[in-house]
This record gives structure tokens, C-alpha cells and sequence, in this order.
């Protein structure tokens, strides 16, 4: 048969000369033209008057026709790339471009197959669609004649696992599709194997129609097997509900990592032993454990965003309960730990404490502050950073600090951190509330002036951090579990020894979360607090006997407070 060799659907739709017709290519009143459909997005940004781009291949021919499709598609890439944004956007915040190619992997794989196949179905059938309004009785007649022939000899082939003729069209496909298959490969051997029955189905829908049966074709070109949904896209797609710049840039540093490892897959294409290659490679680089989790979780937690909003085909989580038992843990000597009574009071009883405060920059006021805050408060070291001047208040005549978002330059980890922690009598003695006052007084928003948050991660505690573990080394205490964070270990130790219940002094660090109100989930986090009262109680309970502050107490620990209460009173 004239034919054999090629597909028969194909050449049958395109022609006696067997040349397969690209998808986007029309017949109209005899002359070929491109087609292709114009994003939405891109008729918006670019304000066009159609959502089609229609251009005359000024020509009868299908091999000329062919020939002049790659310039046009140059054509429709540019005009697309001009409405784009040069720089993608992670969460609000502008970076560049990926090094790899947009897309998945450019090598075939089994996951890409049904994309070929339904693409090839689709140009083939619309194909039939324009050659069926132009035929008279007797092409018709012909047509039919050569699909059924042809379907005898698709059989044969079938039936004797043949599938050697159909290598012709797949190299053309995977042209089109830019993929890469090496002949022999198992993927490649699969999609010989599809194309043959997929040829033979589309064949029997051309006989059908022609029988006058209805076999619609499909309304929209189905997605390329490149552009399913990659991990990179998931990243992207998540990050822009977030605000956290640090965790959207891990989550980001995560996938790439990934990617490097096993190639940019469709997110239907990872599997168990991926995600298990990722562990070992993480191993090898030396992490523990709690951090080789923490990626894991972070890849996890990607793959449940794209099920949720429907980005990716329902799949078993691929990176869920990995084993990590060969993942050695940190050791116990690494892990932070809480201050002891000794070497709080060498902080304590260190030059800044004694000789004046020193330290200059972003530190300036902070330096002196923040410790002493740190064991009475238990407060991570932003939001300590980050308080406003409105954030010291008087409530039903207690003075307390609120943990809290409010400013439009705040944050918090969970929405569980916003709270109240009542302040310690040591904390007010020692002249905090006077310095609040005197810096309200001086016109300024933030509790610590000096701050900025103008870093890569945008955190106020930025400087102030640096300072502070220099500092550390610089009085002895140079043991590198010990840092800022250690104070909140030591105040939840320190509630624990007083006598405070767990539940009192989980909302006191933002760890409380309510149980018994199921309304209380549709209140503001500012609504939704532990009873005050027993907060001030449990403050009123923290002690630090071994704790001499003695030299740091004020003679008017309350100098201008009046006058700058009122305002700021609940």
C-alpha cells in the first residue's frame, strides 16, 4: 500500500504525499494558514483586538506549508514574551529568571506520552473536520476507502506486535514537541506502542464520521507533555499567597536542589524512590536528620498545594512518611539549650550592664533591651525586634507587651503567636517602661529606633542578631548552643520550675490554642486570647532567684509614664 509505513489516519487526513500536518495549520479557501489562540492574559496586557492570530502561509502546497510554520511560531513566541513580565515574582518579591528551561525535562518520558498522544489525536481530527466540509461525494468515497484499508494493515501490525512503522511519526511529534527520546529507550518503545493503537482508534472515528456518526473533537488543543506541572510551578503558583520571604526562598533553594538531582520531572512522574534519592543525596551532604524533615515537609507541603487547587492530577503524596531512619539525628550537644542562673548573670553583670551602654548601629538600643527582656518575656528574637511603641500597653491597669502584626512591617510564625505577656515586675524596675516613655516622647513609632529591616529577608532582628552572638563570644559565654532564641528555653523552663501550668505557659509563648470554642475560629486573632488575668497570675509566679539585677534597678522606674499612657491604654 502506497501509504505503509506512515500513519494511516494521518496520511489519509493530509494527503496522498503522507506529510503530517502540524497542529495549527488551517486550510481556508484552499490557501494554508497558521492559527494559534492568544492567552488571555496576553490579549489584556497587549489590549489586541482578537484572541486569535491568524497569518496566510501563502500557499497550497502542505510540504511549503510545513516548511513556513517555524518562522510563524517565532512570530506567536514573541509577541507572547512581549506582554511577559521580564522577571518572575515569588511572593511579591521580584527575582531572577531560573538558569533552566521553563518546563519539564526535555527528555521523553512515560508521563509525557498521553499528553503526545491526545495532542496528535486532536491536530488529526481537526484536521478531518476542515477536509470534510471541502470534499464532494466521490472524495469522500475515496477517503473512506483508503482509512479502511489502511485499518486492515494498522491490525496486521497490531496483532504482530509490530510497531516499526510507526517511528516515522514519532520522531515528527517529538520534533514538534521538543522532545528528546534515543531509539531503544523503554520510553520511546511505549510510545511506539501507544501511537500504533492511538492510530488505530482515530482511524476507526474517521470511518465512523464518514458513516455519519458524531465524533466530536475535542474544544481545545490539549496541554504539551512540557508544560505539565513541574515542581517549579508549584513553588511559584504557592508562593503568591505568601509573605515570608525566607520560607518562600527555601521552599524555592528546595526544589532547585531537587531538579539538579533528577531532571525538572512532571509532578506525576515523582515517585517514592525520587524522593528517597533526595534523602540519600542530603545525607551525603552531611544534614541531620530534624533538616533532611524539614526539606522533605517542604516538598510535601508543595505537592498538597497543586492537589488542592487542582494544578496537578490527584496522586499519592510522593514525598509523605519517608523513611529516615538511616538519616542520623543531631547530636544532643548541638541542639540550643537554655541559659543557666550563672551565665545569665555573666551577661547581666557584663561591661554593656556595668560601664554603660556601648554598642552603636542598628544594636544601639536593643543591645541593652532585648536581653534583658528575653527571660521574662520568652519572645522569639522579630517579634522582640520588631515591636512598635503601641505594642507596650496598660491593661486593666497592667503593663504588658503585645506579640503582634498590626503594623503593616510586622509578622508573626503562626497566627497562634499573636498574645499578651504581662511584664515582670524585674523588667519594669529596671527602668523599661521609663525608656519607653522617654522614646515615645522623642516622636518615635518603634520601640528600638535604631532598627532597620532594609535586608534581604526584611528583619528588623537582623543586626541586633549578628550583634548579639558576637557579643556572646566576646564575655565567655562561647558555647554555640547558646544564642538569643536560648531565652525562650529558658523562660519555658523557668515557668515549668515556678509552678505555671503548660497551658498558661503555652499562651504565654503563642503556643495556646483554644479546644473547647469551635466559634472562637471565626474571631481575630486579637479576640481569640487566653484570659488575661491568668497570664498576669502565671508572670506574677516567674521567678529567678539565683538572678541578680539588683545594679540594673532605676530610682523611677516609672519617670514619664503618666504622660504617655493614656493613649495606649485598652
Amino acid at each position: 500500500m502506497e501509504n505503509q509505513g506512515k500513519s494511516v489516519a494521518a496520511s489519509a487526513a493530509n494527503g496522498k504525499d503522507g506529510v503530517t500536518k502540524p497542529k495549527y495549520l488551517k486550510l481556508r479557501g484552499g490557501t494554508y494558514y497558521f492559527m494559534r489562540r492568544i492567552p488571555s492574559k496576553v490579549v489584556a496586557a497587549l489590549d489586541l483586538a482578537s484572541d486569535q492570530m491568524w497569518r496566510s502561509l501563502w500557499t497550497s502546497d502542505l510540504n511549503e506549508a510545513v516548511k513556513a510554520m517555524p518562522d510563524k511560531l517565532r512570530e506567536f513566541d514573541e509577541l507572547v514574551a512581549s506582554a511577559k513580565p521580564k522577571r518572575e515574582k515569588f511572593g511579591g518579591r521580584k527575582v531572577p529568571d531560573k538558569p533552566r528551561e521553563q518546563g519539564t525535562t526535555k527528555y521523553l518520558l512515560d508521563e509525557h506520552i498521553p499528553s503526545i498522544l491526545n495532542r496528535y489525536e486532536f491536530g488529526l481530527l481537526d484536521t478531518d473536520d476542515e477536509l470534510r466540509k471541502v470534499m464532494t461525494r466521490e472524495d469522500r468515497a475515496e477517503y473512506r476507502e483508503m482509512l479502511v484499508e489502511g485499518l486492515e494493515v494498522l491490525y496486521d501490525e497490531a496483532s504482530a506486535n509490530d510497531f516499526s512503522n510507526m517511528a516515522e511519526i514519532a520522531e515528527q511529534l517529538l520534533s514538534l514537541e521538543r522532545l528528546i527520546a534515543p531509539p531503544g529507550s523503554n520510553a520511546y518503545t511505549e510510545l511506539l506502542k501507544q501511537l500504533l493503537q492511538r492510530d488505530i482508534e482515530v482511524t476507526e472515528t474517521l470511518v465512523d464520521r464518514l458513516r455519519g456518526k458524531v465524533r466530536l473533537t475535542p474544544r481545545e488543543l490539549p496541554a504539551a507533555p512540557r508544560d505539565l506541572p513541574t515542581m517549579l510551578d508549584l513553588v511559584k503558583n504557592w508562593s503568591r499567597k505568601q509573605n515570608e520571604i525566607r520560607t518562600i526562598e527555601t521552599y524555592a533553594s528546595n526544589v532547585e536542589e531537587f531538579e539538579a538531582i533528577n531532571g525538572a520531572l512532571p509532578v506525576i512522574a515523582i515517585t517514592k524512590s525520587h524522593a528517597e534519592g533526595y534523602r540519600d543525596h542530603l545525607k551525603q551532604s552531611g544534614l541531620w536528620r530534624a533538616t533532611v524533615k524539614n526539606r522533605l515537609g517542604g516538598l510535601s507541603t508543595l505537592v498538597r498545594h497543586g492537589l488542592t487547587k487542582s494544578l496537578i492530577s490527584p496522586l499519592t503524596n510522593p514525598f509523605d512518611n519517608v523513611d529516615l531512619d538511616d538519616v542520623p539525628e543531631r547530636p544532643a550537644l548541638e541542639d540550643r539549650r537554655p541559659y543557666s542562673a550563672d551565665e545569665l548573670n555573666v551577661l547581666f553583670q557584663s561591661p554593656l550592664y556595668t560601664a554603660g551602654p556601648q554598642t552603636l548601629g542598628q544594636a544601639r538600643e536593643s543591645s541593652y533591651w532585648a536581653p534583658l527582656l528575653g527571660p521574662f518575656v520568652g519572645a522569639r528574637i522579630e517579634e522582640i525586634a520588631q515591636l512598635r511603641i503601641e505594642d507596650v500597653l496598660l491593661i486593666n491597669g497592667i503593663w504588658a507587651l503585645r506579640i503582634a502584626n498590626l503594623g503593616p512591617d510586622q509578622k508573626l510564625k503562626t497566627e497562634t503567636s499573636y498574645r499578651y505577656v504581662p511584664l515582670h515586675r524585674e523588667v519594669i524596675q529596671c527602668g523599661f517602661l521609663a525608656y519607653w516613655a522617654e522614646t515615645k516622647q522623642a516622636g518615635h513609632k518603634r520601640l528600638f529606633p535604631s532598627h532597620k529591616n532594609e535586608n534581604k529577608h526584611r528583619r528588623w532582628s537582623n543586626a541586633f542578631g549578628k550583634w548579639y552572638s558576637s557579643y556572646l563570644t566576646k564575655i565567655g559565654l562561647i558555647d554555640e548552643r547558646l544564642c538569643y532564641h536560648s531565652f525562650r528555653f529558658t523562660f519555658k523552663q523557668r515557668c515549668t520550675q515556678s509552678g505555671i501550668e503548660s497551658e498558661v505557659r503555652d499562651a504565654l509563648t503563642g503556643h495556646w490554642v483554644s479546644k473547647s470554642d469551635s466559634g472562637r475560629g471565626y474571631m481575630k486573632a486579637e479576640e481569640r486570647q487566653y484570659p488575661f488575668p491568668a497570664l498576669v497570675a502565671a508572670i506574677n509566679k516567674l521567678r529567678y532567684d539565683e538572678l541578680d539585677l539588683k545594679h540594673l534597678h532605676v530610682a523611677e522606674p516609672f519617670q514619664g509614664v503618666e504622660e504617655g499612657q493614656h493613649r495606649t491604654c485598652l
